[in-house]
């Protein structure tokens, strides 16, 4: 028997017979998953801004790869380590106050070697 549902339609036969845990289990997600994590990304774009955060999409491979490494026992190669230290560099360039800080360290020789 199919269950009419006023905002998807027809229900398929079974889902109206949901567990207990499976619908706390998909409530769960929906709350920590999705509605945490997205408040916690606001939360970041309003505290360190929104060019720092997009920078952290540059991090996702490195996230990638290391669970890759350690829950599905796949061998990190050289090329790997290069790649992702290119990645970490590019991110670190980026980063403003990471360039302040090189620039007056550079003034700061400067005026020594003057």
């Amino acid at each position: 028997m199919n269950l009419y549902h006023p905002l998807i339609g027809y229900v398929p036969a079974g889902l109206e017979e949901l567990a207990l845990p499976s619908l706390v289990s998909i409530v769960l997600l929906g709350v920590f998953s999705t509605a945490l994590a997205t408040v916690l990304y606001f939360w970041l774009v309003r505290a360190a801004g929104p060019s720092f955060v997009s920078l952290l999409n540059y991090l996702i491979p490195l996230w990638a790869v290391l669970l890759g490494v350690m829950f599905l026992d796949e061998q990190l190669e050289a090329r790997h380590l290069l790649a992702l230290c290119l990645i970490l560099a590019g991110v670190l360039v980026s980063q403003p106050e990471y360039q302040r800080s090189r620039s007056r360290e550079t003034a700061s020789e400067a005026r020594s070697v003057v």
